[in-house]
Parts: structure tokens; C-alpha cells; sequence
């Protein structure tokens, strides 16, 4: 990847080409998306096409729950060997973090070497299934989360779980739970909001978010652009020109808390 011919701040400036890009609102996950976020990329799919851009439906041939399970698997481990660092610098002790961050810990503290690298290994896939997808299009359009941002409080850990996880912790077994199909309905109870955003995390893509719509009540709802490898001036580029046809900032006034 080279390095951009110009400085961003003299990229921006200049209009996008005519770019193809492709748009998808299904959760890679499989699990619901609110008729808002539906609404926020059919919305700004409209936009890009009356500022000339072509825009198709289309998605990446990736397993997406595969993708969210492997996201997952590293996360728990980096959490583990984080929270063990956290412990060791400070005398703290498991009654001195949440349930849901002691239960990651468990989780990640039984991943062994061989299955973190398979993982690791199959992020470069992914990456590699990225780029075979961009040979078709300069962008990739889809809700940057399934839902309006949620109230404070409203994220907790299911309530099916946490008997189960406090069980399984006092005898040291809570990372059973991360074994079989229990496992994807785990992924799903926690990347349903955000089903869509591991794609870039996972690859490296640069990616953005803009607010483009607004629903009934007042609340943004983003649109997520992922982009090649490099290719955050296509990225600045169109955030300029989106912007300028449909400015964000005085809407900031009217959201409603």
C-alpha cells in the first residue's frame, strides 16, 4: 500500500469520482435490524445515486457469523490477558469487576495458542475474500448499527445468562458456555446491536460513519462506508460531498434525549 499522492486537507477538497458501491441492510448475523437503520441506507442509497454515484445490492461472500465467532474468540482472549495485567498493577480481584467482564476473562483464559493463531489466520482470509469483493466496487454500504443508539442501562447482559455464568464461575467452568451451539446465540445476544462493524475491525479496512438520517423521534442513525486497503481518500472524499448535499451539523440541535 502506498502512501497518498497528496495531504488529506487537499484531498477532501476535490469531488469524488463516479463511484459504484455496493449496499446491504441483511445482519450478518442473523439477527433483527430495526426498520430505522433499514430506512438510513435506503435513504442514503438514494443520495449517492442523485449525486451520480451507481449503487447495487450486493454483499460480500463471507460467513458472517463464522467472522463474528472468530471477532469474539480474540476478543475474550486480548480481555483476558488485559484484565490478568489489570490485576497484577493494582489489588484488584474478580469481585472488583463486572459479572460480564469476569465471565470474558473465563472465556478467553481457556482459548488456547492453536485455536488464537486458527483465528488470527482466518481474519487473513477474510481480508483476502475483501478484496476479490472490491474488484467490483469502490465502496461498501451497510447500517453502521441494527438499531437507533440505545438508553443508558438498556445493554445488559441477558437475563438467561447471568444465573448461569455466576454458576459456572464459583467452579471455574464458565468458559463451557463458549462450547457448541451456545455459542452462537452468545454472539448474537452481544453483536446485535452492532452486527455490522466487525467486518472492518476484523480486516483492517479503513471504514466511516455519517448521519444521514434522522428517524421520527429525533435520533441519528449512521451509514457505514468500508473501503480497500488505503483507500481512506475515497472515504474523505465522499464524506465532503455527502456533507455538503446534505449537511449533519444543525441537526444536532434538534435530537431529542
Amino acid at each position: 500500500i502506498q502512501s497518498p499522492e497528496q495531504k488529506y486537507v487537499d484531498i477532501i477538497q476535490q469531488a469524488p469520482k463516479k463511484l459504484r458501491i455496493a449496499f446491504n441492510t441483511q445482519s450478518p448475523i442473523g439477527t433483527k435490524v430495526s426498520k430505522d437503520a433499514i430506512q438510513a441506507v435506503e435513504h442514503t442509497a438514494k443520495l449517492l445515486e442523485s449525486l451520480g454515484h451507481i449503487v447495487v445490492e450486493d454483499r460480500p461472500q463471507i460467513n458472517g457469523l463464522e467472522l463474528a465467532k472468530d471477532f469474539i474468540t480474540t476478543w475474550f482472549s486480548q480481555f483476558s490477558y488485559m484484565q490478568t495485567q489489570i490485576k497484577l498493577m493494582s489489588d484488584t480481584t474478580d469481585d472488583d469487576f463486572e459479572l460480564d467482564s469476569v465471565a470474558l476473562a473465563a472465556f478467553g483464559a481457556k482459548t488456547s495458542a492453536t485455536e488464537y493463531i486458527h483465528t488470527l489466520n482466518n481474519w487473513g482470509s477474510y481480508s483476502t475474500q475483501m478484496n476479490l469483493f472490491f474488484e467490483q466496487y469502490d465502496l461498501y454500504l451497510t447500517p453502521s448499527t441494527a438499531s437507533v443508539a440505545p438508553k443508558n442501562g438498556e445493554i445488559v447482559t441477558p437475563a438467561w445468562q447471568k444465573p448461569i455464568l455466576k454458576a459456572l464461575l464459583k467452579v471455574g467452568k464458565a468458559h463451557y458456555l463458549a462450547q457448541g451451539k451456545l455459542v452462537d446465540k452468545m454472539v448474537q445476544d452481544n453483536l446485535s446491536w452492532v452486527p455490522f462493524t466487525q467486518l472492518a475491525n476484523v480486516t483492517g479496512l479503513p471504514a466511516m460513519s455519517v448521519p444521514l438520517y434522522w428517524n421520527k423521534n429525533g435520533l441519528p442513525l449512521g451509514s457505514q462506508f468500508i473501503a480497500p486497503f488505503g483507500r481512506e481518500d475515497q472515504l474523505l472524499q465522499l464524506a465532503a460531498q455527502l456533507e455538503q448535499a446534505q449537511p449533519w451539523m444543525p441537526q444536532y440541535q434538534n435530537i431529542k434525549i
